[in-house]
């Protein structure tokens, strides 16, 4: 059987805030990477692991909770094609 739950991870408060700050700043100001970083670290956020935030970190982190986020919505049904019936 295979599921995309086994090793699904909850995300902080933080974590979210932070990837919703990004979204607003990247999508509905059309900021570049790394006028988003600047701007975060102007606002106060730190990044995920508490340091400055780059343009790398900041793509890096929308990234990577985009797919946490995609993850929870993919289900993968059983695969049945090698089962064996045995009536007793």
């Amino acid at each position: 059987v295979e599921t995309s739950k086994i090793s699904s991870y909850t995300l902080t408060k933080k974590q979210v805030s932070l990837y919703q700050k990004i979204c607003e700043l990247r999508f509905d100001e059309n900021l570049t990477w790394k006028l988003v970083a600047d701007k975060l670290n102007k606002l106060g956020y730190t990044s995920t692991r508490g340091g400055q935030n780059t343009s790398s970190t900041v793509c890096s982190t929308y990234f990577k909770i985009r797919k946490h986020f995609e993850r929870q919505n993919i289900y993968h049904p059983p695969d049945l094609d090698d089962v064996e019936l045995v009536w007793e």
